[in-house]
């Protein structure tokens, strides 16, 4: 298993772009276009909320679990298989935590 660090900030350039694409195109392409910058707008958005939830993405072959603050965790061909430890479940112990926040 490996933890890292990455940037995953949305750059302003990559949200405006997005929207002019958007903006411009026509048809059925345009819907497409608005999902693209949706996606990021809303990612975005969260980040600067200080939301933390995981995507899974693939770099190459390597599948990974990303945060949205940017910490990734590769666990070998599994990486949906990952879960917390138990000593770090009974140090959230005091918190209250949706069962979500404590899957992986």
């Amino acid at each position: 298993m490996a933890i890292g660090y990455m940037d995953v900030r949305v750059p302003k350039e990559k949200l405006a772009r997005l929207k002019h694409e958007m903006d411009t195109a026509s048809g059925p392409k345009k819907f497409g276009r608005y999902k693209a910058w949706l996606h990021f707008a809303n990612l975005n958005m969260w980040q600067a909320q200080g939301h933390h939830f995981h995507y899974l993405t693939e770099v190459g072959d390597v599948k990974k679990l990303i945060c949205t603050c940017g910490i990734y965790l590769v666990n070998g061909d599994q990486p949906e298989a990952a879960a917390i430890s138990s000593s770090v479940i009974m140090k959230l112990s005091e918190f209250v935590l949706d069962r979500v926040q404590t899957v992986k």
